[in-house]
């Protein structure tokens, strides 16, 4: 046997040798290969009990922060719908302290929320029939301005919108000065 056989043969028993030794070592698993200690396990354990008891009140704390400088809803106030609100079709509708008045009729009122801003909510529902208001029927929530998304009905009461009882047209008052 030449030298050179010799060593080409050591060097493919060493690779055989790594690779069986790789191969063995990637059977086991890797639990095995770090073996737990149970002062690991205690320290994972006193670790959980005590974070358990700082995290939970102090998310209660944070919470309850953020309870406390949030701004509280006020409802609004049937005043701010009060005023004169007229139009071509028929005579003025008038709203003051929680009662609308139109064409000798009372009803009352009171001013809610809703995604669209500010709208009075009607005892009897109120919507215009041939060239009167007329209280009855179904629409008892009556918008304001353009109740729309864009522009809600937050600040000023400029306008209120009446539904048609015969034809579902929308009626504009507009609120005089």
């Amino acid at each position: 046997m030449g030298v050179g056989r010799t060593a080409a043969l050591g060097i493919a028993a060493v690779g055989w040798i790594a690779d069986v030794a790789l191969q063995t070592v990637m059977r086991q698993p890797i639990a095995m290969a770090m073996p737990a200690r149970g002062a690991d396990e205690e320290l994972l354990a006193s670790l959980a009990r005590w974070s358990s008891l700082v995290l939970i009140p102090g998310m209660l704390f944070v919470f309850g922060l953020i309870y406390a400088v949030s701004p509280r809803h006020i409802p609004p106030t049937a005043e701010w719908a009060d005023g004169t609100y007229t139009n071509a079709c028929c005579g003025p509708l008038v709203l003051k302290n929680g009662i609308i008045k139109a064409g000798g009729r009372l009803a009352h009122y009171v001013v809610a929320e809703d995604k669209f801003g500010r709208m009075i909510n009607v005892s009897e529902g109120i919507g215009v029939s041939g060239n009167a208001v007329k209280f009855g029927g179904t629409f008892v929530f009556v918008h304001f301005n353009d109740n729309s998304m864009a522009q809600p009905a937050i600040g000023e009461a400029k306008s209120m919108h009446l539904t048609g009882l015969d034809d579902d047209a929308d009626f504009t008052f507009v609120k005089q000065k």
